[in-house]
């Protein structure tokens, strides 16, 4: 093989790696540039929506309100509940910051009470303790203080150590009675013995009582004579 032709072969060589390297390239920045615009799209798709959301809260909360407000009116209780909870949840599930921009001025009667359980309950499935905090501000009336027992019986499933530290939040009185009875039943459901010692060793007199009948009251349940045991001992 001359040389003229060896030389020829390495050139021919070097030519279809760089070709090759130049596909590879090319690829790789397509695939980027793939990537580039899915990401773009997803942020576009996102901020849509985000405006979407916005549009939403801006045309169609007053005429949520206007519904809800004409649900109220209604002679039938039971229509009335039923037409408000059905108004009020459909409107939660798209713009809940309307809803609670609504239940801050609607009248204090009862569908009041299922309004904050709707939306309170709600919020606090993502965020208990912003939760708690409104439920200070708005459940002022005994009729509303159920909510604690709502409030607590859903964060107590999902997170008891949670439960036990946000039992802070709970205000004195009918309320902090409405959560600890609630967080002891939840508890004992799954564990009444460390329900039990939990309950047992709590300081105020009041919310020991509480949280030992909540508790013995599930343990009746499933084993009444262990509970008329362990209550003939306290």
């Amino acid at each position: 093989m001359s040389p003229a032709f060896r030389r020829w072969i390495f050139l021919a060589a070097c030519v279809a790696a760089l070709l090759a390297l130049a596909a590879a390239c090319w690829l790789g920045v397509t695939r980027l540039a793939g990537q580039a615009a899915a990401a773009q799209s997803r942020a576009d798709g996102g901020l849509q929506a985000s405006a979407a959301r916005r549009a939403f809260s801006a045309a169609q909360r007053k005429a949520y309100g206007l519904e809800l407000d004409e649900a109220l009116r209604a002679r039938d209780p039971a229509q009335r509940s039923a037409e408000f909870g059905r108004l009020l949840s459909a409107w939660f599930d798209q713009d809940p910051e309307g809803t609670l921009g609504y239940l801050r001025v609607m009248p204090r009667q009862q569908e009041y009470t299922a309004g904050l359980l709707i939306v309170l309950g709600g919020i606090a499935r993502s965020d208990p303790e912003r939760a708690l905090h409104l439920a200070q501000e708005m459940a002022t009336r005994p009729d509303d203080w159920i909510l604690y027992n709502a409030l607590f019986s859903q964060l107590a499933q999902a997170d008891r150590a949670r439960a036990l530290r946000d039992l802070a939040l709970a205000p004195a009185g009918e309320p902090r009675d409405n959560a600890i009875r609630a967080l002891a039943g939840k508890w004992a459901e799954a564990d009444s013995s460390a329900a039990l010692a939990w309950a047992g060793g709590l300081g105020v007199a009041e919310e020991r009582a509480s949280a030992l009948e909540a508790t013995l009251s599930i343990l009746f349940r499933a084993n009444p004579g262990r509970s008329v045991e362990l209550t003939l001992q306290l």
